[in-house]
């Protein structure tokens, strides 16, 4: 499998948001700045363990619920509400991971694996959709000749399907169309992802 893991759909996360997921069980927060720019860091305070995930985005900074606590986007503690005045030590740090965005879809990099090329970006894309499915990876991926992303053609359409493996028993499957195009055809697409859910839920 590719060591590059699909995450979120890019348009689904607006800025100065945030949401949780998982890989294989490890849990991460997936976050965009005001300026747009995405991350995806391990969804634990170094604090207290709080998933940030539960937290908030203001401006460049992600914040935990629990205490306050705000990290940069190079993961470094910049304040602490409880003792506003101190310096923070550079040691307080969250857990970052290299992430891209690449054919409307954000990518997750896991450490201690050799970087593999994802395909180059599409002209245009739009996003449909990401679906849940309660499957496990291998029963999914055997849709797509084992592989974790697939280029394939629905109803004529050039679709990109990516594969997050979220668990031993879960996965995600997010669709993206490799070409501008409207609701009718996002319908079909959406439509299409849901008959596979359906399909690998049933085997």
């Amino acid at each position: 499998m590719s060591v590059w893991y699909p995450v979120a759909l890019a348009r689904g996360l607006e800025p100065s948001s945030a949401c949780g997921t998982r890989v294989h069980g490890q849990e991460f927060v997936v976050w965009r700045d005001q300026a747009g720019a995405s991350h995806v860091w391990e969804d634990r305070c170094p604090h207290r363990g709080m998933r940030l995930s539960f937290g908030f985005v203001r401006g460049f900074h992600i914040a935990c619920l629990y205490h306050g606590w705000q990290f940069d986007a190079a993961g470094q503690c910049r304040l602490i509400p409880a003792h506003p005045d101190i310096t923070v030590p550079k040691t307080i740090r969250a857990n970052r991971y290299p992430s891209l965005e690449r054919l409307g879809i954000i990518w997750l990099q896991l450490p201690g694996e050799t970087q593999d090329e994802l395909p180059s970006d599409a002209n245009a894309t739009t996003e449909v959709r990401s679906l849940t499915i309660e499957a496990p990876p291998d029963r999914v991926s055997a849709e797509f000749q084992n592989r974790p992303l697939a280029r394939i053609r629905v109803g004529g359409l050039p679709v990109i399907a990516a594969l997050q493996p979220l668990s031993n028993t879960e996965t995600a499957l997010h669709l993206v169309i490799e070409a501008s195009v409207g609701a009718t055809e996002q319908k079909l697409v959406s439509v299409w992802g849901a008959a596979l859910r359906t399909r690998a839920e049933a085997s």
